[in-house]
C-alpha cells in the first residue's frame, strides 16, 4: 500500500518520462503525459499500471460494411506479377 504524503509516479510507455499521478487515481481513468501528450489509461491503481487509452477512432475496420464486393477479375496474377491491368490503356490520360 502507498505511503501517505508520497505521490505516486509512473513511467510513460511512450516516451519514458516520469508522470506525477493524482492522489485519487482510479482504474479506467485516462491521464495525459505532460512530455509527449500520450493518453494513457490506468489499468491498475495499486500497483500503478498504465496502458494506451482506447480512443473512439481506434476500431477495427470491417471491410464487409464498406460496400465493396470482391471481384474475381481483381485477383493478383503471380505468374505475370501484376493485377491484369493494361498499363498502355492509361497512357493517353497523362501529358508529358
Amino acid at each position: 500500500m502507498a505511503q501517505p504524503n508520497v505521490k505516486k509516479q509512473a513511467k510513460c510507455p511512450a516516451c519514458g518520462a516520469t508522470i506525477a499521478l493524482p492522489s485519487t487515481l482510479k482504474e479506467g481513468q485516462v491521464i495525459e503525459c505532460s512530455s509527449c501528450d500520450a493518453k494513457l489509461e490506468v489499468i491498475s491503481a495499486d500497483p500503478v499500471e498504465l496502458d494506451w487509452a482506447f480512443e473512439d477512432d481506434d476500431y477495427e475496420y470491417d471491410y464487409e460494411d464498406d460496400g465493396y464486393e470482391y471481384d474475381e477479375d481483381d485477383e493478383y496474377d503471380e505468374e505475370d506479377d501484376e493485377y491484369g491491368y493494361d498499363d498502355d490503356e492509361d497512357d493517353d490520360d497523362y501529358d508529358d
